[in-house]
């Protein structure tokens, strides 16, 4: 069974998908697969500000 990297769903075998080799320092490494037309949509975009203030202010 292949699942996509992207979308995390499964790819039938009436889907169109593209491989990618994933090489690995200890070890065989692996291989991805990705839909060629994936419904993956991107995480949100921080547009406020958060409630960060810094490390060793004083405040």
């Amino acid at each position: 069974m292949r699942i996509c990297a992207r979308c995390h769903r499964q790819i039938t075998d009436q889907q169109a998908y593209e491989t990618q080799d994933w090489p690995s320092a200890s070890g065989p490494g692996r291989t991805l697969y990705r839909h060629l037309r994936c419904q993956h949509r991107p995480p949100p975009t921080q547009t406020a500000p958060t409630q960060y203030r810094g490390y060793g202010r004083a405040g």
